[in-house]
């Protein structure tokens, strides 16, 4: 079994998806995404995940399901039930495997904020971060290790971890990125048909002056 392939399935599930007691799922918005997961899902157990479409209002999304016990428990097992990054996961240096995991955990859970704030005294600053969303305090402590082997600073805030600064968003740009072709969500409908890498370029090129902030991009 591909040790890296299991990562990246381990932390799709423990990111966007769920474990039952006779399967494994993942939701997504994105077909990119979507893709990626068939993709995995196929090399590793030779399995295509079964695909439900959901609409509500204006929004949709897809949720892949793998009917397998075997799989869940062992996905459970090694997240112990979706509260901790694979032991293997956190035993990784090499940076180009730690590349692979920590996109997977950006494209699912994270995204760039590019925006303009507005303090009391009327002084207007541009925010610049990649924003990982995650609730679970050692998770949050767990992913800030793995990207401080890439040498990739983060702070720890109340709605995951966050990347700031034009040297350390070069570094997570060049050294790891978004899933290519993952967009940014319907929640940010100014970005609209762009992609979180495209966002990504046009946040950093900002710092020379050349580009006005649109809004938040999740």
């Amino acid at each position: 079994m591909d040790k890296v392939l299991l990562g990246c399935f381990s932390l799709m599930i423990l990111t966007d998806g769920g474990i039952a007691r006779d399967e494994v799922y993942f939701v997504t918005t994105d077909k990119a995404l979507s893709k990626l997961f068939t993709e995995i899902s196929k090399a590793l157990w030779r399995k295509t995940p079964i695909k439900t479409r959901y609409r509500r209002g204006k929004y949709s999304w897809m949720k892949l399901r793998i009917k397998d016990s075997k799989i869940a428990k062992m996905i459970a097992k090694l997240t112990r039930n979706k509260s901790y990054i694979p032991r293997f996961v956190m035993n990784e240096w090499d940076p180009k495997i730690l590349a692979e995991y920590l996109k997977i955990i950006a494209s699912t859970d994270g995204g760039v904020a590019f925006y303009q704030s507005k303090r009391n005294d009327g002084y207007v600053r541009t925010e610049r971060h990649v924003i990982i969303g995650c609730k679970d305090e050692l998770i949050k402590k767990q992913i800030r290790e793995l990207f401080s082997r890439l040498d990739i600073n983060t702070r720890i805030v109340k709605e995951g971890l966050r990347i700031s600064g034009r040297s350390n968003l070069k570094k997570f740009r060049d050294k790891i990125g978004f899933v290519p072709g993952c967009l940014v969500t319907a929640k940010s409908p100014k970005w609209k048909g762009y992609t979180k890498n495209q966002v990504l370029d046009i946040m950093i090129t900002s710092y020379s002056g050349s580009t006005a902030p649109r809004d938040s991009v999740p």
